[in-house]
């Protein structure tokens, strides 16, 4: 097994996401969302704020599926900080997400969507009902898209298909991420 730091093996996966964003159509973007591992696809959440063409359900899987009303229990990016530091890069992700989706850059939306009942007819609305938030959810983001609805695919795994998915594993036979501490 080669050795190289974690920096070049990130790039390396950023590359094959690369490679599949660029002929990934509408319908499988949204795909590779609701499949998604969520602690490791960040290269594709950070495409997806920077692309307009990308579909509006897409955008509102991310933000409730993201647990929004767990990080709306604070009442500023401060508090975060403060209270849940771990948090700050989500915090600060779907404040990004929520502002642009309110100034309409995303004009795209063929795909339904209910936060109150999506592809797996979950309820993200309830989700963490339990904590008093201290930032309202804007009602844009809990409006229900009309469109074609989409089922989650058996074709996507932690957010890619094949061969896009194979190619992230061989990376992980090939190569051995060196101990960067020491």
């Amino acid at each position: 097994m080669k050795k190289i730091s974690n920096a070049v093996f990130t790039d390396l996966i950023d590359q094959i996401w690369l490679n599949f964003l660029q002929q990934a159509t509408p319908e499988d973007i949204y795909q590779s969302v609701i499949s998604s591992n969520w602690d490791g696809n960040q290269y594709l959440l950070n495409w997806i704020l920077n692309h307009a063409e990308v579909d509006q359900a897409v955008i509102l899987a991310i933000y409730w599926m993201s647990g929004i009303r767990y990080l709306k229990q604070y009442k500023n990016r401060e508090e975060v900080l403060e209270k849940a530091s771990w948090s700050i890069e989500s915090y600060d992700y779907l404040q990004q997400l929520e502002q642009k989706y309110l100034n309409g850059f995303w004009k795209n939306q063929n795909f339904a969507y209910d936060p109150s009942h999506d592809h797996d007819e979950y309820n993200w609305v309830t989700e963490y009902a339990e904590i008093e938030i201290q930032q309202e959810i804007p009602e844009k983001m809990l409006q229900v898209l009309e469109g074609k609805h989409l089922t989650r695919s058996s074709k996507f795994e932690d957010g890619l298909p094949e061969p896009f998915l194979s190619q992230v594993w061989a990376l992980f036979d090939e190569y051995e991420i060196e101990d960067e501490l020491g």
